[in-house]
């Protein structure tokens, strides 16, 4: 019987994960920040961009300095609410990290 509870449960998970993210907003991105319910990678039909976002819309911050795919391969949040992502940017430009966001200028960069 718990078996079938455990499994029963990992469908109703899996099925509310499915129309999560059949209700997410996936847009065009830009070099700005844009605010949105997606956890995960924005993708669009010219390229793709890692994009973090907060599931409450408070904020959001995307990877999109790279001339090619800039993506997150993963992303973690420690015990006081610090999140870290770790992924990639492919680009012919370097890539400077500041505060405010990415300046891009080199090959394929590291994101952590």
């Amino acid at each position: 019987m718990k078996s079938i509870k455990k499994t029963f449960a990992v469908v109703l998970l899996a099925i509310a994960i499915i129309s999560f993210l059949m209700s997410c907003e996936l847009r065009r991105l830009s070099e700005e920040e844009y605010y949105g319910k997606l956890a995960g990678l924005g993708i669009t039909p010219q390229t793709t961009f890692g994009v973090v976002y907060a599931t409450t819309a408070l904020w959001a911050k995307s990877v999109t300095a790279g001339t090619d795919i800039s993506r997150f391969n993963s992303v973690a949040v420690d015990s006081s609410g610090n999140v870290y992502a770790a992924g990639g940017i492919k680009t012919v430009r370097e890539v400077i990290l500041t505060d405010r966001g990415l300046a891009s200028r080199g090959l394929i960069q590291a994101i952590m």
